[in-house]
């Protein structure tokens, strides 16, 4: 009991001291958090000294004045010869897997500059104050050009970088940082992590396509999948030789024919279906599934119509894999993050299912459970009240039905920043 009490008055006292009784005054005060604010109150006061006290205080004055020069135009002057070009070696990435990310600094003056940093956001989370990175790296010989390589494994999906990311020195006191803006030559966009979906439904292709899969159906190409009786416009290629003359009747093989299945994926993304936040947030875990369906589809050679559900009206909220599966995959990569506002509620969802199209498959949370046909509409349910993280040991002893349906578990991995960065220098 007397340690509860005594912890309650710690934590009473702690609030008290950090509490911030005068927040009109913090545009006046905040400079004094930087290392800069605290010598040039040393400097004032060593002047005060000086002119009050005795001619001592002029000492440190000098050497205050000395400190913030050196401080101040010391990287001013060493960022002054730089430029660099940031670069991605890849343009597409996942999330988690790592990526190359290379550095060219150009350095104009015969003085190497030290203290080097890039500053950024580099999607690792949603936390505007922890999204920014600062990768350090070695010294940019005088008049040469330095190459630095870093892996960088993003942590959520969007383009990378974000932002336009910032050189930075603050060499040698870390007085005063000056920072210039990088050169981004190209941009890499990060999709959505996709998992394994082995419970689709099998749907039988009626439109005819060149680029489609074989099927049941007949028609002029792929295998044979029976005989009949010759009717007129048949092609001689496909006469049965064998059973023509067994039966004395012209006997033709009946082929497979190339075929697609027009589909709809619908991603219901109305911002109050959803929970959570950052990476785990259903939001991110749906537009995961969807991916994953849809991946899983188009290895099928069907047709894609891919509509989400609760963006606002300015948004793109259609597309398809007409011109392939990147384009598609790019689309879910660039939505925007769970924050958004969105415009529609669920009865557009429900407008969205209720289309004639061949099948649709429906992506959606617990929260908003529609009346479905099943011969019509696959749904697929991502849980927002997950009961426990599961690692790969315990999905592996997980039977299937325990798991939500189409949906494989999300491992949380730490990945490594890359703070380290190889360096070669020209």
């Amino acid at each position: 009991m007397l340690t509860k009490i005594l912890l309650d008055s710690c934590q009473s006292f702690g609030k008290a001291l950090n509490h911030d009784f005068c927040p009109s005054a913090n545009s006046y005060v905040y400079w004094l958090k930087q290392p800069i604010g605290w010598v040039l109150c040393g400097t004032a006061a060593s002047l005060l000294v000086g002119l009050f006290v005795g001619p001592q205080g002029y000492v440190l004055t000098a050497a205050f004045l000395t400190l913030l020069v050196l401080g101040v135009s010391w990287p001013w002057l060493s960022m002054k010869g730089l430029s660099c070009e940031l670069k991605f070696d890849e343009s597409r990435s996942v999330e988690g897997e790592p990526t190359i990310i290379s550095l060219d600094i150009v350095n104009r003056l015969p003085i190497p500059a030290f203290g080097l940093m890039i500053q950024g956001q580099f999607l690792q989370d949603l936390n505007h104050e922890d999204d920014i990175i600062a990768v350090g790296l070695k010294r940019a010989a005088g008049w040469s050009v330095s190459n630095f390589k870093w892996s960088l494994a993003p942590k959520r999906r969007g383009q990378l970088p974000t932002e336009c990311p910032l050189l930075v020195t603050g060499f040698p006191f870390g007085l005063y940082q000056i920072s210039k803006p990088v050169k981004v030559v190209g941009s890499t966009i990060v999709w959505p992590q996709c998992s394994d979906v082995e419970t689709l439904t099998e749907t039988v292709g009626k439109q005819f396509a060149i680029n489609a899969s074989a099927s049941r159906q007949a028609g002029n190409d792929g295998d044979t999948i029976g005989v009949r009786d010759y009717r007129y416009g048949d092609s001689i290629r496909n006469i049965h030789w064998s059973h023509t003359a067994r039966h004395n009747r012209l006997i033709i093989r009946e082929k497979q024919s190339l075929t697609q299945t027009p589909i709809r994926v619908v991603l219901d993304l109305t911002r109050g279906q959803h929970s959570g936040a950052g990476s785990q947030s259903t939001y991110e875990k749906s537009i995961r599934l969807a991916a994953s369906v849809c991946r899983e589809l188009h290895r099928h050679q069907s047709q894609i119509e891919l509509i989400c559900v609760g963006l606002t009206k300015n948004m793109l909220f259609k597309t398809n894999n007409h011109r392939g599966i990147k384009p598609l995959i790019d689309f879910l990569a660039l939505l925007p993050q769970f924050d958004n506002e969105s415009a529609f509620a669920s009865d557009a969802t429900r407008a969205s299912i209720e289309n004639g199209h061949a099948f649709t498959f429906l992506v959606h949370t617990d929260q908003f459970v529609p009346e479905t046909d099943p011969s019509k509409v696959r749904c697929f349910c991502v849980d927002s009240n997950p009961s426990q993280e599961l690692n790969h040991e315990q999905a592996a002893e997980l039977p299937p039905s325990s798991l939500p349906v189409g949906l494989s578990p999300l491992v949380k991995d730490d990945f490594i920043n890359g703070m380290g960065a190889s360096h070669v220098t020209t």
